[in-house]
Parts: structure tokens; sequence; C-alpha cells
């Protein structure tokens, strides 16, 4: 948290900005429904954390990196329980790993979220952007 309010005092938005520190959905459950969220979660595989740089293992939590054995499962979360917690036109938007997706999209269909996916600049599809048309 400190290094999120450094980032928002450095990008002058702190005043803006209502920062909550939890586990997953359970500080917002009394709040009003919000127009949007956004989540970094982890989304490396367990044998892409396997094989990930020592480098990179040693800098990062693997709590900021390992989502499990699949790689999607915080993001399969997001879309199962994310809906009851935004507007009726309300938008969720995650990072995802550079090759999943192909599940996202499947999991997306599966929740009832309309999708669409953005590239990073190697052109690897890594942000999700979806909403609800029948929330």
């Amino acid at each position: 948290m400190i290094i999120t309010k450094k980032n928002a005092s450095y990008h002058k938005v702190y005043e803006r900005l209502r920062l909550i520190k939890g586990n997953w959905f359970s500080p917002i459950k009394k709040w009003p429904l919000f127009d949007f969220i956004i989540s970094n979660p982890p989304y490396l595989s367990e044998e892409e954390w396997e094989s990930l740089d020592p480098e990179v293992k040693l800098f990062e939590p693997k709590e900021a990196l390992y989502a499990g054995k699949e790689g999607t499962e915080f993001q399969e979360r997001l879309l199962k329980e994310a809906h009851h917690y935004l507007k009726k036109e309300g938008f969720l938007i995650f990072e995802m790993g550079y090759n999943q997706s192909q599940k996202i999209s499947k999991l997306s269909k599966f929740y009832g979220w309309k999708y669409q996916f953005f590239r990073d600049l190697l052109n690897y599809e890594r942000v999700a952007l979806l909403w609800r048309e029948n929330m």
C-alpha cells in the first residue's frame, strides 16, 4: 500500500482515490456498487513459476506472480464474483499472462461476460476489458 500511495501522490491523483486493502471483495461487501474494478492479479501457472528466472523469483514475492496450477485461478474468481460489486454498466479490467487469452475467453463466456483484449508492446494480449450486458 505504501508504494501505491507514493505512486498516486507522484501522479497527483491521491486526493481523488480511496485506497482499500483487503482480501478479495471482503472490505467492499457493504459499499455501493462500483463503476469499474481494476485488478493486477497473479497469472503464472505452476509450470511457468518453476521455470522462472531466479532473478525474478528473488525480486518479486511469489504471491504476486504465482496463481496456481493453471495460472488463471485468480482471473476466474474475478469473473465469477466481480459482477456482484459492479453497476449494471460497470467494467472489469485485469492483467493476464501472455498466453492466456484463449482460457480467459472461454471463462468469460462461461460466466456471462463480453470482453475485449488489449495488446502490450510485444503484441501479446495482456489486458482484458470485460462487461456484462444483462447484469
